[in-house]
């Protein structure tokens, strides 16, 4: 098995950065939005709490399981 190359590994130690801070901000703009819900109701800045959390969460889906997860698997040739 050979190491990986210089390119490979900061491309994957990005992703994980990236991956890291995506999950932060799930968890953080969850935690806003409830917070935002119990305080005052739904209200406006609860809702864009909500939606933006949404959106960030909709954008780590799409990236690391549609994405990049089929970039990482073999392809398959004819034969199984």
């Amino acid at each position: 098995m050979k190491p990986p190359l210089k390119a490979e590994g900061a491309q994957s130690r990005g992703r994980a950065v990236l991956r890291f801070v995506l999950g932060q901000a799930q968890v953080i703009g969850a935690t806003a939005a409830l917070v935002l819900l119990l305080r005052g109701g739904v209200n406006a800045p609860a809702i864009w709490a909500a939606v933006l959390t949404g959106g960030v969460s909709l954008t780590s889906i799409v990236l690391f399981r549609l994405v990049w997860s089929e970039q990482r698997k073999p392809k398959q040739g004819l034969c199984r």
